[in-house]
């Protein structure tokens, strides 16, 4: 009996070991498992999980707050708001006129693709008479018409407002003590190389007023100047037989033709 349970014994031995040779080679031909923290020891996995991850900074939102999370502005995003929240009058109010200041200009044809957006956008109307473009600060000046006196100069107008300063612009403006940028055409005819001194009226103000009627009266004189030219100089190398002739000419010219002097062109009588 004793012996055959030895013999048992010495089989399952057998048997056992086959079975784990077998496993073994079975096994050896298998992918190692993948790295990460449940085939790891526990040790190592809590290790793993606080490695330093890299960081980005988010870009700041530009959605309206609805209540939802949202990532805070970048600093001094809105450094102007404060100053523009206090300006006197408002933003989008009209500003106090006169106003004393710095000059500018716009580059050539800015105007016309800023008038273009003023236009889809019914921000601004019409202006025939007006002799030029301006940007003046505040939004609520747009499609104002004014009048502007360079120092030492008469007063030149009317100007249409189709422009205002932007807001993130507007604390360096004022520190320039800015108050007005004028079409690219109005700074070549003034000259302009750089900031002039300038006065901006409104085209209601009694100075503008009295100003409109110079303006016109002095563009009638240059229109009747030109007419009186055009009819009565004669010839420098006209003959003394030829006088009479010429002076014919000039009273037929004087009486077949009469000087509009209601629509000159006040323009030209900025030059």
């Amino acid at each position: 009996m004793r012996k055959m349970q030895q013999t048992r014994a010495a089989i399952f031995g057998t048997l056992f070991l086959l079975v784990c040779t077998v496993g073994v080679a079975i096994a050896e031909g298998e992918a190692p498992p993948p790295p990460d923290g449940s085939a790891l020891p526990p040790i190592l996995a809590a290790e793993q999980s606080v490695l330093p991850t890299p960081t980005t900074t988010p870009e700041p939102s530009t959605a309206v707050d609805n209540g939802s999370a949202t990532a805070e502005p970048e600093p001094d995003a809105e450094s102007w708001l404060p100053v523009v929240n206090s300006l006197q009058p408002g933003y989008w109010d009209a500003s106090i006129l006169p106003v004393q200041g710095i000059a500018m200009y716009y580059n050539p044809d800015v105007f016309v693709r800023v008038m273009d957006f003023r236009f889809k956008s019914n921000h601004i109307s019409a202006c025939d008479e007006c002799i030029g473009y301006v940007a003046l600060l505040r939004g609520g000046d747009l499609d104002r018409r004014v009048w502007l006196q360079r120092e030492g100069q008469r007063m030149e107008g009317p100007f249409w407002v189709v422009d205002a300063a932007a807001f993130k612009h507007i604390t360096a403006l004022l520190s320039r003590n800015w108050v007005v940028d004028v079409d690219y055409d109005t700074a070549m005819r003034w000259r302009m190389a750089g900031p002039v001194p300038i006065t901006v009226y409104d085209a209601d103000s009694p100075e503008a007023q009295v100003a409109a009627a110079d303006q016109l009266s002095a563009a009638q004189t240059y229109a009747l100047v030109g007419f009186l030219y055009k009819c009565a100089i004669l010839p420098l190398e006209t003959n003394n037989y030829q006088v009479l002739d010429a002076l014919a000419d000039s009273a037929a010219c004087l009486t077949s033709t009469q000087p509009d002097t209601d629509t000159v062109d006040a323009d030209n009588t900025n030059d």
